[in-house]
């Protein structure tokens, strides 16, 4: 880099001449000389960041399957005939251990309602109605760890 050139500083232009003074650790110096004065300037070459390499394809990393409830779990005596519930399940957001059960079974809840609550990493999850109805079947205990996924509990529609 050393030689004579022609450089705009706010628009002014002027002639300096560079002279490589070398360096190292990424450091390099220049001497640089404008008109009558000098000056010693230092370039620094910034760390490269760490290169992120692409997410490796888990596509065949086997999956543990969630827990479900099964239809012959859930089941109601209608008129004599024994019929599925019908309904929407509730899963677990997270991996983590039920530590409190806040409904029973046959209790009517309203959209918003505390069913349980999930502790996840030292905090505690509240998890709630995501609409109304009956709740017709639980599927945890207290101290029960799940997985993200695996159903809690079943709401039907009130009925």
């Amino acid at each position: 880099m050393n030689g004579s050139y022609s450089i705009v500083i706010d628009g002014e232009r002027f002639e300096i001449q560079v002279e490589d003074l070398g360096g190292s650790s990424g450091e390099r110096r220049f001497q640089v000389r404008i008109g009558e004065r000098e000056h010693w300037v230092s370039v620094v070459q910034e760390a490269q960041s760490p290169k992120v390499s692409e997410r490796p394809d888990l596509s065949s990393v086997p999956r543990p399957k969630p827990r479900s409830i099964e239809p012959s779990q859930v089941s109601q005596e209608d008129n004599g005939q024994k019929n599925a519930v019908e309904g929407t399940a509730v899963g677990a957001p997270m991996t983590g251990k039920i530590v409190s059960i806040n409904v029973s079974d046959g209790q009517e809840v309203k959209e918003g309602d505390l069913l349980m609550v999930l502790e996840a990493m030292k905090m505690e999850n509240s998890i709630l109605a995501t609409e109304g109805g009956v709740v017709s079947k639980i599927a945890i205990s207290v101290g029960d760890n799940v997985r993200k996924g695996d159903q809690l509990c079943l709401l039907s529609q009130a009925g």
